[in-house]
């Protein structure tokens, strides 16, 4: 820090109000906005990475256990997995959301059972529930970032979310 740049190093953030540095060897207070609310498992368990990794593996892992109830249509199949979607992202915040169903299509990549009818592989992604599934991805993070946004904080802004997210 002693170049003479207009470096600034972080040495604490607390809620995204209030950063702690130094600029140009000088002690500085800053606030800015909170742009995001906590999600419902940050006012429960705490932002922890430990818990955030947890709750991503338990949500790829229900939605396979979703994915299983399954009422058979022709070519794609109506399943609870729109639902889990929705509700996840709605509890996790953009990222964990996100995060949870790419590791739900990995693992259904890899050729684990976890879409519905018990089935996994290429094959899935490639046929008629492909776009379905790869598209929780974008859906879960735009439903969670709108969480993030205040909407949960009622109701019907929590139900446009939802119906934003299945668009």
């Amino acid at each position: 820090m002693g170049d003479g740049t207009n470096q600034l190093v972080y040495l604490l953030v607390l809620g995204n109000q209030c950063r702690y540095g130094f600029v140009k060897g000088r002690f500085v207070v800053s606030f800015t906005k909170k742009l995001f609310m906590p999600t419902i498992i940050d006012l429960i368990f705490g932002p922890s990475i430990a818990a955030s990794v947890v709750f991503v593996a338990a949500a790829a892992g229900f939605i396979a256990i979703v994915a299983q109830f399954v009422v058979p249509l022709n070519p794609v199949p109506i399943t609870g997995q729109t639902f889990a979607v929705i509700l996840i992202s709605l509890s996790f915040g953009a990222t964990r959301a996100a995060l949870a169903m790419l590791l739900y299509v990995l693992l259904g990549l890899s050729g684990l059972p976890v879409f519905s009818n018990a089935q996994g592989g290429v094959e899935v992604i490639l046929g008629p529930s492909g776009g379905y599934i790869l598209g929780y991805i974008p859906a879960a993070w735009l439903v969670g970032f709108l969480a993030q946004r205040g909407w949960t904080r009622s109701f019907w802004p929590a139900c446009a979310a939802g119906v934003l997210g299945t668009v």
